[in-house]
């Protein structure tokens, strides 16, 4: 399990200073196709899990705080020089350092793919998320399709939304549920 998240980190660190040319058309795509499936509200706070560079980050700063975090430091670091991101915390996102019940939207974008036991990632997102906040999630689609990533997110979450992007990812939304008054 280890071995998989050092690979990931290295391979990441190793690309980041040329990811946003690589990669800014595509996830420019992707970005746009969320956002017109699912409107993100303003004045909220907003944890970019596997944030990379930022470049979602960035867009989600004009109208909200956000919190990029990243298991590659050099991907963040990018993100702070070229995407001016502000709030960023390299963790891994099966252990991630945020306080319990604390964040209204959760992004994780292409994530999932890259961890050992995406239901770990899937865990720790339950426990930061505030009940009635929502996730918006992305995987690729030939490794995870959208009956997979439903089921892997069904016991927690009511599920809002999920279609195929225009790109090579699936994609859903979901929420958490409010308790039940006893």
């Amino acid at each position: 399990m280890r071995e998989k998240k050092f690979r990931v980190r290295r391979s990441y660190d190793e690309t980041a200073k040329m990811y946003d040319r690589r990669y800014i058309s595509i996830q420019n795509k992707k970005y746009l196709d969320i956002i017109n499936h699912f409107q993100i509200p303003g004045d909220e706070l907003i944890l970019d899990v596997g944030a990379g560079t930022g470049l979602f980050s960035k867009f989600l700063e004009k109208q909200n705080q956000v919190i990029s975090c990243d298991i590659s430091f050099n991907m963040l670091k990018e993100g702070i020089k070229n995407n001016g991101l502000i709030f960023t915390v390299v963790c891994d996102s099966d252990s991630l350092p945020i306080r319990r019940n604390s964040i209204s939207i959760i992004t994780c974008f292409s994530v999932i793919q890259n961890v050992p036991e995406p239901s770990n990632t899937i865990n720790q997102i339950n426990l930061i998320l505030k009940e009635g906040g929502k996730v918006i999630l992305t995987a690729l689609a030939k490794l995870f399709s959208l009956e997979k990533l439903r089921d892997l997110t069904d016991n927690y979450y009511k599920i809002i939304d999920s279609w195929k992007l225009p790109i090579e990812d699936n994609a859903i939304v979901f929420l958490k549920p409010k308790k039940r008054e006893k």
